[in-house]
């Protein structure tokens, strides 16, 4: 059984595809799949599988760089820069989520230096201001957790984050935190639909409150500061696209 871009189930011949990664930006493959996608045929008398994600194994492919519309800051991933970084999950009971393989970071590392608010979004104010020094890091994926959303996509969307502590190369950084992923789920299948992305949360207050200021600026000075204050807590936390992600199902065999 496979799924479509709206989520509807097709038929489908059982065949699979089996794809490589290499080196790409400093890191390496961690391992490979073959696609499951087209394993299972449709479910004879209509029935649909609920989600049974527990005990199966998945190679994910982050394409971690620059998207249309990002909220990262102007100088995050420029001149095309990005990291495909391979990581390998398996859905366990109790809503875990184990990491259970990460590509090599090759090269050096270091820390986000992020010097937050609305500084990280002027580069030309960030080039007069002196520079932290650069501390190196060993990039770690760590375990995360999984969850079904009863009331959305009739019981069928799949929310997971995996956790990472944070590290920079260039002009490419992740911040330290969860990355994000949504899916839905037909019995051990995923179907995350066209373009699925890797998201973060962090906290954009400050925009909240300029775009709130300049909206209640024309209604006196009680309508702005209280547009401001609702602005900035509305953008207190919001989901940020950092890249896209792929899969593959990993079988026992090819774990060994």
């Amino acid at each position: 059984m496979a799924v479509d871009e709206q989520g509807a189930v097709l038929c489908c011949d059982g065949q699979s595809s089996h794809s490589d990664s290499g080196i790409a930006n400093g890191v390496q493959d961690a391992t490979t799949a073959s696609n499951p996608c087209c394993q299972t045929s449709c479910a004879k008398g209509g029935g649909i599988p609920p989600p049974a994600l527990e005990g199966t194994k998945w190679s994910l492919l982050l394409d971690i760089g620059r998207t249309t519309f990002t909220f990262m800051p102007l100088n995050w991933a420029t001149d095309g820069m990005r990291l495909e970084l391979p990581v390998a999950v398996e859905f366990r009971p109790g809503g875990e989520l184990a990491v259970i393989g990460v590509g090599s970071f090759l090269g050096s590392w270091f820390a986000p230096d992020n010097p937050g608010g609305l500084v990280e979004f002027m580069p030309a104010l960030q080039a007069m201001l002196p520079r932290p020094p650069q501390v190196q890091v060993r990039p770690t994926v760590s375990n995360g957790k999984w969850r079904i959303v009863p009331d959305q996509e009739d019981g069928r969307l799949v929310e997971f984050f995996i956790e990472t502590n944070g590290f920079r190369r260039g002009v490419i950084w992740l911040p330290p935190g969860k990355l994000r992923f949504r899916a839905k789920a037909y019995g051990q299948l995923l179907a995350p639909g066209t373009d699925p992305v890797v998201t973060i949360r962090e906290s954009r207050s400050v925009f909240g409150a300029i775009f709130g200021a300049f909206s209640g600026a024309t209604m006196g000075p009680m309508s702005l500061v209280a547009c401001a204050a609702a602005g900035a807590y509305g953008l207190r936390r919001v989901g940020i696209v950092v890249g896209r992600w792929s899969f593959t199902r990993l079988e026992e065999e090819e774990l060994s």
